[in-house]
């Protein structure tokens, strides 16, 4: 409020001094065959006045740091004081890792470029999508130059804090682009809602503050299944920052149903990843990365190297892949089969994707000798046409207000013939129509046109042609708009069934 010219100038902001979430002490992961730390997390959680870190996420971290075995936990080194499963919580101290098969001198995963992709993901991860839920996440597809605009136009806020401004929000990639080697070496582009996208789809990324995101990006937390049936998420801090942890610890999020669990799991492994100590990478004891991204690697550097750094240079990005490929011979960059087995590898790996992007057509009975059907009754593509008619509609809606054509478009229509029939619309006439019609009117003309396509069987006449047995513009009437009026016959006429 203003007083005699002057603002009343309100107190200092200060957060709230109420803290609920705080730090307990550390959990600490040990290798058994090298009596080594390769996990740390602060424990933000309490039981009964005893702090502690989610056994349930302890347990699949070191699943992937142990390149995806199965193991349980000590407290000893020798192994024998095995720690119960069945407590929610691992409580503050020291523990050690064995994995099932009784190896102490496991490999360990210390870059993300060396973890293979489980495509079978735990039970707590999957998402269980109704048919419904399913049908709208193929409406969200964009290509890759609008990824950010999609993720934060669907989002509308960050999905952490609720902030809407769209100046403070980010797009956030779950899979970093600097592993696109890795997301395309694993085929994580069949969880893509737009495949062609790859790394840059809509699936791979949530809306976050700025700040939030520059944590995220820092490995300062992961999105994480709070229950074992997979039906939400919560942000979980896996780093000492009382700030963020009192922010966003086991906070309920927003996940929109495009975002593929699959990324999440991933962007889960790399965090955990990435807290392993630079230490053991001196070691022998771990996951090499495979042949194939380290010689992409290799190719890109030895690329980026010669490439001229002329600012009037222009790179193509088919500059680099060729270059890639000259480098590393003409053996596939995903294929470690010999030349006369890659074509059937590579056909058996995309009949694999397809049959796990789209299962339900698998359950389909086979037939030998199908019947000769032009017209289905649902493409796999609906969704998305439908989706750019809608957003078409939306920003230009004069499009929806034209009803019909003109006076001078009806005569064009109509144009008289030698013979005689004034209603029989000619070829000549049909020309001059797509001349004279505006834009707008083409576009109701050729979604007419498509509709009797889908629902009409052409078939010869049986007696000479009228003026209300052709099937013309004046005939094809949309269920969803006005048929143009014909100008000898002012009623709707409605489209047959059959001609």
């Amino acid at each position: 409020m203003e007083v005699n010219g002057n603002l009343n100038i309100r107190d200092v902001y200060r957060p709230l001094s109420f803290v609920e979430i705080l730090f307990r002490g550390t959990v600490q992961i040990f290798h058994p065959g090298h009596d080594r730390l390769f996990l740390s997390l602060p424990a933000y959680d309490s039981l009964q006045h005893q702090g502690g870190v989610n056994y349930r996420l302890v347990s699949e971290a070191c699943y992937i740091l142990a390149n995806n075995r199965d193991g349980f936990f000590t407290t000893d080194r020798a192994g024998s004081q095995r720690v119960p499963d069945d407590h929610p919580l691992l409580i503050i101290g020291k523990y050690y890792y064995w994995c099932d098969l009784g190896d102490p001198l496991y490999p360990v995963v210390v870059d993300f470029a060396a973890w293979t992709f489980s495509h079978e993901l735990p039970a707590s991860w999957s998402r269980h999508r109704t048919d419904q839920e399913c049908a709208e996440r193929d409406l969200y597809s964009y290509s890759r130059s609008d990824m950010s605009d999609g993720v934060k136009l669907t989002d509308k806020a960050c999905i952490a804090t609720r902030y809407e401004t769209p100046y403070g929000c980010q797009n956030a990639h779950l899979v970093p682009r600097d592993q696109e080697d890795w997301f395309n070496a694993n085929g994580m582009d069949q969880y893509s809602v737009n495949m062609s996208a790859g790394i840059q789809d809509v699936a791979n990324g949530v809306t976050l503050r700025s700040d939030v995101h520059a944590f995220f990006e820092g490995n300062g937390f992961v999105f994480y299944p709070p229950t074992s049936d997979g039906s939400e998420f919560v942000p979980y801090v896996c780093m000492r920052v009382p700030v963020y942890a009192e922010l966003l610890h086991r906070r309920s999020v927003v996940m929109h149903t495009r975002v593929a669990e699959q990324f999440l799991y991933a962007r889960f492994a790399y965090t955990m990843i990435s807290r392993v100590p630079s230490s053991w990478t001196t070691l022998n004891t771990v996951v090499p990365i495979p042949q194939a991204i380290f010689t992409i690697r290799q190719a890109k550097q030895k690329y980026k190297e010669k490439a001229p750094t002329s600012p009037h240079h222009s790179h193509h990005h088919g500059d680099m892949a060729e270059a890639i490929a000259h480098h590393i011979g003409a053996s596939s960059l995903k294929q470690t089969v010999s030349e006369e087995e890659d074509f059937a590898a590579y056909e058996k790996g995309w009949k694999e994707t397809f049959a796990q992007r789209f299962p339900w057509i698998q359950q389909l009975p086979e037939v030998e000798d199908p019947p000769n059907i032009l017209v289905t009754g649902a493409h796999i593509d609906g969704p998305r046409m439908l989706r750019l008619r809608r957003e078409y509609m939306e920003r230009n809606p004069q499009v929806q207000q034209v009803v019909g054509p003109t006076a001078s478009e009806l005569d064009l229509m109509h144009e008289p013939e030698d013979d005689g029939v004034d209603d029989v619309p000619t070829a000549p006439a049909y020309c001059k129509l797509q001349k004279a019609w505006s834009f707008a009117h083409g576009i109701h003309f050729l979604r007419f046109v498509l509709m009797a396509s889908t629902n009409m069987k052409c078939q010869p006449f049986e007696s000479e042609p009228t003026a209300h047995s052709i099937p013309g513009p004046a005939s094809m009437v949309s269920p969803l708009h006005s048929a143009f009026p014909h100008k000898d016959n002012p009623a709707p006429v409605v489209l047959p069934s059959s001609v």
